[in-house]
């Protein structure tokens, strides 16, 4: 409640302030409908898109490095069994 109590008085004193300046609340209340609107406008979908896309990107390049990567663990595992092999 007191958090509540202080960014209030914080926000009053602000208007206060604009209004010293010589600001008409005309002024002050388009600047608060333009951060307003800039608050709710819609860009965060646009950012959820990007990631996707980025993580689509990164599953191909693993889903295609993955051939390579299980041939290379299969050769590995294939000489130390023929090693093992030889050694007995």
């Amino acid at each position: 409640m007191a958090d509540r109590l202080l960014i209030d008085r914080h926000a009053q004193s602000g208007i206060a302030h604009q209004l010293k300046r010589g600001n008409n609340m005309k002024d002050i209340l388009l600047k608060l409908y333009i951060n307003i609107q800039d608050l709710l406008s819609p860009e965060d979908g646009q950012d959820l898109v990007e990631y996707a896309l980025i993580v689509a990107l990164i599953a191909l390049a693993a889903t295609a490095g993955m051939g390579t990567l299980a041939t290379a663990i299969n050769t590995g595992f294939t000489t130390l069994g023929t090693t093992l092999t030889n050694a007995t």
